[in-house]
């Protein structure tokens, strides 16, 4: 009998945590049974990037910012792709192509829509500003017509069900996984460090928010506050945006630029740190709350839902305004005088189904004859 067919598309993802996701996907299939009941068909942009030998690869490079060509793939190629192979499910982990499928899934991870952005972002990153412009009608384009919508918080399933008038129930809330192959030793650092650490990694985006934090230790600094460092992932040498922060704060010598940093070492600087701040404005999940949560140490983060909802359960966090360096000036100095009376109990969020938190769960949610 021949197999049905799960093809898994993401022809743009080659970098970053678009390909992380792409890489959970592909490995999970790859090692569960699922390959023995089904073919499974990956649609990349380059095919050494994997290699797992239980999957099928079709290979579509160079599409990596090119729109115009990505929205032909997506409209019409797909659809004589998919016209050919008559898949079983088509899950797309980018925007909703237009195939033909029993079963048709999205996996929208890409909050941009709700980006808040100023004119100023513009002149520090303008396709970013365009993404926040464009990128919920590119969303809308064929978006109905999935069976099942996947996101990565409860609020991006409640703000996207308002957007597109989508039913709730057609959304499954799928957390993302921890990295398997880090070794989350917690075993601790900051006791051995004579001075206070803050650590912030993220890559140059506009909406990472870098400046609160430069800002805050401009404050401290004109307080007379020194016996403290922050670690940040940039070196004004990545992009426009880097460029711009590390112009305007190179004199603070309180700021350690690190450029951006391998896995491991984030994770060593995670056990060594004193406190983490995350002050992104946007974020489908912020991984290093929850990588730094497992230390049980001081979390500074933006007052936002994506933060409440991923530092959910965590013991000593306080929210701020992300456009407020002066309350985090005010907490970084309560953090460096080892006063954590601010610092809270994160409630645990109720889970609502459909709910996922591995790639086990979401498939079989996604391969079951009863749910639609």
């Amino acid at each position: 009998m021949e197999r049905r067919i799960i093809v898994i598309s993401a022809v743009s993802f080659t970098t970053g945590g678009p390909l992380a996701i792409l890489q959970g996907c592909l490995s999970y299939l790859d090692e569960s049974d699922l390959h023995n009941k089904y073919r499974i068909i990956a649609i990349v942009s380059d095919k050494e990037l994997f290699s797992y030998k239980n999957i099928e690869y079709i290979e579509i490079p160079k599409v990596q910012g090119r729109w115009l060509y990505r929205l032909y793939l997506e409209n019409v190629y797909f659809y004589f792709l998919s016209k050919k192979m008559r898949p079983y499910l088509w899950f797309s982990l980018q925007i909703t192509p237009n195939v033909c499928a029993e079963r048709r899934v999205v996996y929208m991870h890409n909050p941009t829509p709700f980006y808040k952005w100023k004119i100023i972002d513009l002149f520090r990153g303008y396709k970013y500003v365009m993404y926040a412009l464009f990128y919920k009608y590119i969303y809308r384009l064929n978006i109905r017509r999935n069976n099942i919508i996947v996101v990565q918080q409860e609020w991006l399933r409640q703000a996207f069900s308002r957007m597109f008038n989508i039913p709730y129930e057609r959304f499954v809330v799928a957390y993302p996984l921890k990295n398997q192959n880090i070794s989350f030793n917690t075993n601790g650092s900051s006791s051995s460090n004579k001075i206070c650490q803050f650590f912030f990694p993220a890559v140059p985006r506009p909406f990472k928010n870098f400046e609160v934090i430069c800002a805050a230790v401009d404050v401290l600094k004109k307080r007379g506050v020194y016996n403290y460092r922050v670690v940040l992932t940039i070196d004004g040498t990545e992009n426009s945006y880097s460029k711009y922060v590390y112009r305007k704060y190179r004199h603070l010598k309180n700021i350690i630029w690190t450029g951006l940093l391998p896995q491991e070492k984030v994770f060593s600087y995670y056990r060594e740190s004193t406190c983490l701040i995350f002050p992104s404005k946007l974020e489908t999940w912020g991984l290093p709350i929850s990588e730094f949560s497992a230390y049980n140490k001081p979390m500074l983060v933006a007052d936002l839902p994506y933060a409440h909802e991923t530092a959910s359960g965590a013991s000593l966090v306080y929210f701020f305004s992300p456009d407020n360096a002066l309350e985090l000036a005010d907490q970084m100095g309560n953090i460096i005088n080892n006063d954590l009376n601010s610092l809270k109990a994160v409630p645990l969020i109720e889970k609502k189904d459909p709910f996922s938190c591995s790639w086990s769960e979401l498939f079989d949610y996604l391969l079951n004859d009863k749910i639609l």
